[in-house]
């Protein structure tokens, strides 16, 4: 199926985002690869900006529903836990781009007000909170959430990081449970 424009636009955004970061980024860069001209660009989203919140609702759109459907099948809290971690372990594996990509957003959510990147964290905390812990105040999913986020950061460091992935697993379902 062929991509439209934005859609287009939006997914080398996010590939160059991801490789290079954003401030390195121009739109002038996007619009080469992309093959649109840069006045596209300001058409669909007005500024870098503005592409930038596309990019961040676009992965949005396709992590969190993933993140909800994973947790709601497992039936057990320890089921969940291993769910939750299998899906970082998941995506990492598949498309490492992708975690690149959220820690250059979550890096810029403390340099700038980015607020498309407090929501998307707010709403994986939710959804961990909602299937695996009901707390009113969701502690205990933040901190599993940013626990799973910091150590997928860390193994992205590792050459062999694929190597390192089931003591994951193992620990998340041993201290979470």
């Amino acid at each position: 199926m062929k991509q439209s424009q934005p859609e287009k636009i939006i997914h080398t955004a996010r590939q160059l985002f991801a490789k290079y970061g954003y401030a390195a980024v121009s739109t002038h860069q996007i619009a080469k690869v992309a093959k649109v001209s840069q006045s596209q660009i300001r058409y669909y989203f007005s500024t870098k900006s503005g592409l930038l919140s596309a990019v961040i609702d676009n992965y949005a759109q396709d992590f969190l529903p993933k993140l909800k459907l994973e947790l709601h099948r497992a039936a057990s809290k320890q089921e969940k836990i291993q769910a939750i971690v299998a899906i970082f372990i998941n995506n990492l594996q598949a498309d490492r781009d992708n975690f690149t990509l959220m820690y250059e957003l979550v890096q810029m959510a403390f340099s700038q007000h980015q607020p498309e990147i407090t929501e998307f964290l707010n709403q994986c905390t939710q959804i961990v909170n909602d299937e695996i812990f009901h707390e009113k105040v969701p502690a205990m999913a933040k901190q599993l959430t940013g626990s799973l986020m910091g150590t997928s950061a860390w193994l992205l460091t590792m050459p062999d990081w694929y190597n390192h992935l089931d003591w994951l697993t193992e620990v998340g379902a041993k201290y979470y449970s």
